[in-house]
């Protein structure tokens, strides 16, 4: 174990000794408010529908939810509008990734000045209903909403939970949406933020009704500020972290000492110096993510 570890340690034992602060907090993954299957309602069962039709299908939907919105005055049904459409929109948009399975399958294939015309046209149509495709992995694809595609709807109308839930939702999946397209490049400095304004989502609303979803979504930021996106926060063969993700962790402990992310972060560190002796690099990174998901899931039940 390297001599910088026992300052860590000790570092981090002062930290434990604060007296901790009372807290009412509690967690799309990916883009979560979408994740329906229309297997689960019989009456949007679309899947053998033509990719057409679920398109004109899908644009008369936005239009009737725009013409409702406009004579909605009660948050609450603003709420309920919401839910309603959100399932109807997300059955659409699965049945969608079924109906088009085979284009997903072959769209990495073409690069963007070779696609083929019937390509570029589908997504111009996606766009103007809101919709991408995703690249999840360099052989798998799907059609997802575009990042802030409900809170730019329901933002002026929804209640003020619904509406700083959808902001951050929104701001999770622009992050994800923008380091897929190369817009720009993964900073964990990004989700360090963004899973601090999460923490002040929950202490401010500890009886959310979207709470499982919240929560969902706070596990995923997190993961990604202690694991990074493609390239990893630490070297899995040398069990060392790069120098500036550690100085990032330790600055972040020291700047939001009594928040449920430093908490997690600390006994995240504490466990891969302890165990940075593990033989096995595999055996090692498995140790680490379950400890991780253990820390997340005990923070956000206290």
């Amino acid at each position: 174990m390297r001599v910088s570890k026992y300052y860590l340690i000790i570092l981090f034992c002062a930290f434990s000794c604060q007296k901790k602060s009372p807290s009412t907090v509690e967690q799309d993954p990916q883009d979560t408010i979408t994740e329906i299957t229309y297997s689960s309602d019989p009456d949007y069962a679309l899947q053998n529908e033509s990719t057409e039709s679920l398109l004109d299908h899908l644009e008369s939907q936005q239009k009737e939810l725009k013409t409702k919105l406009k004579s909605v005055n009660n948050r609450k049904d603003a709420d309920l509008l919401f839910l309603q459409y959100q399932k109807k929109f997300a059955i659409l948009v699965d049945s969608l990734n079924s109906t088009e399975s085979e284009v997903l399958n072959m769209y990495g294939q073409w690069k963007e000045n070779t696609k083929p015309d019937s390509i570029v046209v589908r997504e111009k149509r996606f766009k103007q209903l809101g919709m991408f495709i995703r690249n999840i992995d360099s052989n798998y694809y799907d059609i997802k909403f575009l990042p802030g595609f409900y809170h730019k709807i329901f933002k002026n109308k929804a209640s003020h939970d619904l509406r700083e839930y959808l902001s951050l939702i929104g701001k999770n999946n622009q992050l994800n949406y923008d380091i897929q397209m190369n817009i720009k490049t993964f900073d964990v400095k990004d989700y360090r933020e963004l899973a601090i304004e999460w923490e002040n989502y929950m202490r401010k609303y500890p009886k959310s009704e979207y709470q499982d979803k919240v929560y969902a979504a706070y596990e995923e930021v997190m993961m990604k500020y202690l694991f990074g996106n493609k390239k990893k926060t630490f070297d899995e063969v040398s069990k060392r972290f790069n120098e500036q993700i550690e100085q990032e962790y330790i600055g972040m402990i020291k700047k939001y000492p009594k928040t449920k992310t430093a908490h997690i972060t600390k006994e995240f560190m504490k466990f891969f110096y302890i165990n940075d002796s593990q033989t096995r690099s595999s055996l090692f990174y498995k140790d680490l993510r379950n400890k991780a998901k253990e820390e997340i899931t005990k923070a956000l039940s206290q």
